[in-house]
């Protein structure tokens, strides 16, 4: 179970590079070749939703949560 649980966190990582890529690449589209893309919104929102749903397995297993470490560093 906790090799699945790793597993899932890895997958995590990997959607966060592919949502940055996505996103380097739609503003490629849409600042250099006047053309933006239709579906990077829609993939960038469903991607962010995976990667909380998958990241939550392994931040339960460890008895931790998931949060925002900026706004924590700015308010103390």
């Amino acid at each position: 179970l906790a090799a699945i649980s790793r597993f899932a966190m890895l997958l995590s990582s990997g959607l966060v590079g592919a949502i940055a890529i996505g996103a380097i690449y739609d503003v490629f589209m849409r600042y250099f070749l006047n053309d933006p893309t239709l579906w990077n919104v829609e993939y960038t929102g469903y991607g962010l939703a995976w990667i909380g749903l998958l990241a939550a397995g392994e931040m339960t297993r460890k008895g931790e949560q998931i949060r925002i470490m900026i706004l924590l560093a700015k308010l103390s």
